[in-house]
């Protein structure tokens, strides 16, 4: 299943965990765009793993589908290491 085959549901959850733990991060100006952060996943991991654990990740089939959710995000935004729109306007 590729990114854009997952319930809105479970990519919100993912992005809010990935946010969360600084994996991700937004940018200070422009808070819709999102970029890659510290790029560590074990602590999302861990929040989710928790979560399903105490039954709170029905829109995941098990914990697996959970991580295997934020790895797909978290790879949605990987490499992208600064604002676009900051960037985009950097030169006016």
């Amino acid at each position: 299943m590729g990114v854009f085959e997952l319930g809105e549901e479970q990519r919100d959850y993912a992005l809010g965990v990935l946010l969360q733990t600084g994996a991700l991060t937004n940018c200070m100006v422009h808070e819709d765009c999102i970029y890659e952060g510290n790029s560590e996943l074990g602590p999302a991991y861990k929040i989710a793993s928790a979560a399903f654990k105490r039954g709170e990740l029905d829109s995941f089939d098990d914990q697996r589908d959970a991580t295997d959710t934020i790895k797909m995000v978290f790879e949605e935004y990987a490499g992208i290491d600064y604002c676009p729109s900051c960037d985009r306007h950097r030169d006016d």
